[in-house]
């Protein structure tokens, strides 16, 4: 066999690499959208990137693999259009993943802050007291809850939720329904916070 036969090409081998890549980046899609399409009774939800509400780094990335993708199409370049069209793929996925996974979702069951990580969500029932202070264009909310409520020792965590000025009437009255008058809430001017981790 001809040893010229066994050699890769370089470019070959980049396509490969961003095939898989592009791969990777749908699968974490496929997964975020499963989380999200097995969410029940959604009842407020918003966007919280920080791009106007989109994720900043996804969304530069996806422009700009765009970008490449228009102009190396357009030069003519084979090789090239289908390496920056993988990019374009994987810079998709990871929009996709990206965008639902920073979405708010506040549900009948409780609070979703990441639909991708457990530990950013909590039950109504776990909530023990919430904290609510203004921050510009949108109300911060500081919710104390417990972990494991078999444990007596076990320590209480805090979650922040930013909520925008347009929901949060509704989200008021989802709170007031969901946790009634038995839960207070402090002015975080007299409460210590440092005592209580964030998730």
């Amino acid at each position: 066999m001809n040893e010229s036969s066994l050699v890769i090409e370089p470019g070959f081998l980049i396509i490969l690499l961003v095939a898989i890549f592009a791969f990777s980046a749908t699968v974490m899609a496929a997964v975020t959208m499963l989380n999200k399409v097995r969410l029940r009774n959604v009842r407020l939800t918003w966007k919280a990137g920080r791009l106007k509400g989109y994720p900043l780094f996804s969304t530069l990335f996806l422009l700009f693999s765009f970008g490449l993708f228009g102009l190396a199409f357009f030069k003519g370049s084979t090789i090239h259009w289908i390496t920056f069209l993988f990019y374009f793929w994987m810079s998709g996925g990871w929009f996709v993943n990206s965008y639902h996974a920073s979405k708010r979702y506040i549900t009948d069951n409780g609070i979703i802050k990441n639909i991708n990580d457990p530990s950013q969500s909590i039950q109504w029932y776990q909530i023990r007291d919430y904290l609510e202070q203004e921050e510009g264009s949108y109300q911060k909310y500081i919710f104390l809850y417990k972990e494991d409520e078999i444990s007596s020792a076990t320590q209480f965590v805090r979650l922040e939720l930013d909520v925008p000025k347009k929901y949060l009437e509704n989200f008021r009255k989802l709170l007031s329904h969901k946790l009634g008058r038995q839960i207070n809430c402090y002015n975080t001017a007299s409460f210590d916070l440092e005592q209580f981790d964030l998730k």
